[in-house]
């Protein structure tokens, strides 16, 4: 889920407007670090928008390891593809 959901979207805008975000426990410190990072409300505050640019972003703890290369490559593999059961199938969606 996005980190301000909720099913009704004048919570939402709340919640984003308020800029407290409700933790899940399967986010990890690291992964919280990078998140709080891109979410700064001020851009010069923001990750990526200090003098390494994307540079920042791409060597966060959070991305150690991941192939940038391969990527631009197209040969990263989704952890997870969902199966469909035609083109026109929605059901992954909330309505």
């Amino acid at each position: 889920m996005p980190p301000f959901y909720d099913d009704n979207p004048m919570i939402t805008y709340t919640k984003i407007f308020a800029g407290k975000i409700t933790w899940p426990k399967v986010i990890n410190s690291t992964a919280k670090h990078l998140i709080k990072g891109l979410l700064q409300e001020n851009p010069a505050m923001r990750l990526g928008c200090f003098g390494g640019g994307v540079d920042d972003v791409k060597s966060h703890a959070w991305l150690q390891g991941f192939d940038w290369e391969a990527c631009v490559r197209f040969e990263v593999k989704a952890p997870w593809v969902p199966r469909l059961k035609s083109k026109k199938d929605l059901s992954f969606f909330d309505p």
